[in-house]
């Protein structure tokens, strides 16, 4: 197809250095994007990738467990009994990877015990998102790609809820923009809307619901929290 590979946003050429290690990511692409003359989507994904953790963000969140970490601290956690049983999607990133299957699924936790609130989102619905990572040899910017989206209970068959895409997006960029923690880290992040990659509509899209096309992009930098020892007064 006529297909071209380029990165996606290369005016930022500093970032903060929360983290050492993070240096060298100053002048990475945020993320390779596939398109063709028409801008069409050819990720291929029957639910919209449309959320990217971009390539600039600090190397522990691109690293998968630093990624849980920091999905953790959005409330969102991995599916009950880490089971998935639902059918699982394929993306091609144009990495030289190919269709791949998602790497994992983080659910909505709607209970205080994370664990066992990502198994009542199985049940009550909720936010999720499915997640790809763009390493391959033809494009490897370390990327995270996103499936994001609000389901419905199980009385509804756990499909996507109507405008479940804008809505699922929206629900992650609205809590990572406002900083997050987790454990001993806290996170900020940067927000950027990218138009144009995506053709709104719901033409190829899973159930038939429709997207607005914006794709979120959010850098994210990841803090170590360094608790202050107590300090202890002996009097005489």
């Amino acid at each position: 197809p006529n297909t071209i590979l380029r990165p996606t946003i290369t005016g930022w050429t500093s970032v903060q250095h929360p983290r050492r290690g993070d240096r060298y990511r100053e002048h990475a692409p945020l993320a390779f994007l596939i398109v063709d003359h028409s801008q069409r989507n050819l990720w291929g994904a029957h639910e919209p990738l449309n959320v990217i953790i971009s390539a600039k963000s600090s190397a522990d969140v691109l690293k998968e467990s630093g990624f849980i970490s920091y999905s953790r601290s959005l409330g969102l956690w991995n599916e009950c009994a880490n089971l998935h049983l639902g059918d699982p999607q394929v993306a091609n990133l144009g990495d030289g990877k190919g269709w791949e299957r998602e790497l994992f699924v983080m659910r909505e936790s709607v209970w205080p015990f994370p664990w066992v609130g990502s198994c009542l989102e199985t049940i009550t619905g909720g936010n999720h998102f499915r997640a790809y990572k763009q390493n391959g040899t033809e494009a490897d910017s370390g990327a995270w790609f996103l499936a994001a989206s609000k389901e419905v209970d199980l009385r509804g068959k756990h499909k996507i809820a109507h405008n479940g895409y804008n809505i699922g997006r929206d629900l992650i960029v609205e809590r990572a923009s406002s900083g997050s923690t987790y454990l001993n880290r806290r996170y900020e992040t940067k927000v950027e809307w990218l138009e144009g990659l995506l053709r709104p509509g719901s033409e190829g899209m899973a159930h038939g619901i429709a997207q607005d096309g914006r794709i979120a992009l959010l850098t994210v930098h990841e803090y170590f929290i360094f608790s202050t020892p107590p300090t202890f007064i002996v009097s005489q």
